[in-house]
């Protein structure tokens, strides 16, 4: 059950990250064109 549940916790994580990632690149393109 650990396992699994690690395997969900890194695959949430990782989303978040990606989200994160997406967020801050868009931000920084607004930042450029204004």
């Amino acid at each position: 059950v650990r396992v699994e549940m690690g395997e969900v916790g890194l695959d949430l994580y990782g989303k978040v990250m990606e989200f994160e990632m997406d967020y801050y690149e868009r931000q920084e393109k607004g930042n450029k064109s204004l």
